[in-house]
């Protein structure tokens, strides 16, 4: 970053010394990945790990990867995400008498104490009560901090979860949410009385809580249906197929389920196993979402809807007391160039329209978002070019809409100000 640069830019709104005491780092320690990031990942829990994947962000198994392995993929500059289940129990056998991870402490016996029924399509696993009470606090809890204490130990810069929306295999309409039905008998979990919404939004808080203890991120797994009730608890978010079951004919769309982790700037993750790029690339990167097609075995097969895409705007952060970064993004079709305040609206367009390119490298100026005495900068958008002119002041652009038919002013207020002395 060009300090001199910052200095003649914020002197334009006179704000050249609160800059300096805002540039810091981020508020946590830990992984916050955001919306239009351009972060690319590769999620692999199954076959032999490739290593050689020039993305951002690996999502590896826990217990299956070594120390070792974490610690060169970190000093190769990646994030590191470590899976584990946290509300079921892995046997290696059918009999389910052998646990399949080496956990410290491990889960007491008997297991039938702490388990009900077989997790749906997966033979060799039992839920976990995960219901408040005894057996979750003393029996449970102890285990599940020592796999979050192994990541931390490991070097992991994260956690996925998995298995954090129990309830909903026992209630029979989890868009009624959170109406739980007084009648319904136990669920296919085999818990009695059943695992209700509180449990889990409970126990799901108490992960983030314990997580972030420890510096780790930690991601919401699916349980699209308690997002909104997360979004603050967790950093992030990792859904499967939720494109899959979207189409303009749905009463409701479960990939919305995340938009409240869209507006509040938080990363969703996500990936599709039946359906081709066309038929959701777009709509993720739209949202500013990191979206994949993948094998259903989570091999290390992986198609990233945002490879190869220009978003290169990678300031930390967009607004220093008031201040806010301008960039000037160039048009390659027609020889123009934006101006656009911030990343996040930077990064929206290099995103959405590939004509744009960013190669300044950093922002034009920085400028005020506040009316702080300082003179309005509208933008207009010129209907017959496509691109946009800035003026400054009421009068000029009243002055330019009433003399020209193609520009139109629809933001509803300045795109910032600026000194003009």
């Amino acid at each position: 970053m060009n300090k001199n640069k910052i200095f003649s830019s914020v002197m334009l709104g006179g704000f050249m010394v609160l800059l300096l005491f805002a540039i810091s780092g981020k508020a946590n320690a830990w992984w916050e990945p955001k919306r239009f990031e351009n972060i690319t990942w590769h999620w692999q829990l199954s076959g032999d790990l490739d290593t050689t994947r020039d993305v951002d962000m690996y999502d590896i198994d826990l217990f299956e990867t070594s120390k070792s392995t974490i610690q060169a993929l970190k000093n190769d500059g990646k994030i590191v995400i470590c899976y584990f289940s946290a509300g079921s129990l892995e046997f290696t056998d059918n009999d389910r008498e052998i646990p399949a991870r080496a956990d410290s402490p491990p889960f007491p016996k008997p297991y039938a104490d702490i388990t009900g029924n077989v997790v749906e399509n997966y033979n060799k696993e039992l839920w976990l009560d995960i219901r408040a009470g005894n057996v979750l606090e003393n029996k449970i809890k102890p285990t599940i901090q020592g796999r979050l204490d192994l990541a931390l130990e490991k070097g992991c810069d994260g956690v996925e979860v998995d298995n954090v929306n129990e309830y909903e295999v026992d209630d029979d309409d989890p868009t009624e949410l959170p109406v739980q039905n007084e009648d319904f008998s136990p669920g296919t979990t085999g818990f009695d009385p059943i695992v209700t919404v509180n449990d889990q939004l409970l126990y799901n808080k108490w992960l983030a809580s314990e997580a972030h203890a420890r510096g780790l991120s930690i991601g919401l797994k699916n349980n699209i249906y308690q997002a909104s009730d997360l979004v603050y608890d967790f950093d992030w978010a990792l859904n499967e197929m939720c494109y899959q079951y979207t189409s303009d004919e749905d009463e409701y769309y479960e990939c919305d389920y995340y938009d409240s982790f869209d507006n509040a700037n938080k990363a969703v993750f996500g990936v599709e196993f039946n359906l081709e790029k066309g038929e959701f690339c777009e709509k993720a990167n739209e949202k500013g979402r990191y979206w994949a097609k993948k094998n259903l075995i989570l091999d290390e097969f992986q198609d990233n809807c945002n490879e190869n895409k220009n978003y290169i705007i990678t300031e930390d952060v967009s607004v220093y007391f008031g201040l806010t970064p301008i960039y000037r993004l160039y048009n390659k079709s027609n020889g123009v160039h934006l101006y656009t305040r911030g990343k996040y609206d930077g990064n929206k367009i290099l995103s959405k329209w590939s004509d744009f390119e960013f190669t300044d490298g950093e922002p034009a100026f920085y400028a005020s978002l506040t009316d702080d005495g300082t003179t309005p900068i509208y933008r207009l958008y010129n209907t017959r070019t496509g691109v946009h002119l800035y003026t400054r002041g009421v009068e000029d652009r009243d002055k330019i809409l009433s003399k020209w038919s193609d520009f139109e002013f629809t933001d509803g207020e300045p795109a910032f100000y600026a000194s003009l002395y």
